[in-house]
């Protein structure tokens, strides 16, 4: 039962986390056809249009971008948990432990790799959404 839990919860968390990026790349398509529509007709509607397809972008990246930090702080909660079960383990066995609060190399890689990651992912995409935003003033 318990990996039938486990089983969904990760195909849970892949479609939620992938949820963000759909919106985000949904929106550059509609963006790029409304505003090319727009250019062609000079329709004002296709312009009203142009900014509900680029709000969607940023909608999109939000939505991913909270997300991604959940599952972040997710794993460092587990690595928390895996770390406390290890010492009440030894405890157990009767050890005397004394109790640090840091990271193995590996777990420090890991959260370093996943940090980066994530400035780089909200700076490209802020960026990128002000772009199209000075792309629509200048219209």
């Amino acid at each position: 039962m318990k990996f039938i839990k486990t089983a969904f919860s990760k195909i849970r968390d892949y479609f939620t986390a992938n949820q963000g990026r759909k919106i985000f790349f949904w929106g550059i398509i509609a963006s790029v056809l409304i505003f090319t529509i727009y250019f062609v007709t000079q329709i004002s509607v296709f312009r009203v249009l142009g900014i509900v397809a680029i709000l969607m972008m940023g909608m999109g990246t939000l939505w991913d971008s909270m997300y991604s930090r959940y599952l972040f702080l997710k794993k460092i909660r587990d690595i928390q948990y895996e770390h406390l079960k290890e010492i009440a383990d030894k405890q157990a066995a009767g050890e005397n432990v004394v109790i640090t609060a840091t990271f193995s190399d590996e777990e420090k890689s890991y959260l370093r790799r996943r940090k980066w990651w994530f400035i780089l992912m909200i700076l490209f995409k802020v960026i990128l959404v002000i772009a199209l935003f000075s792309l629509l003033l200048a219209i």
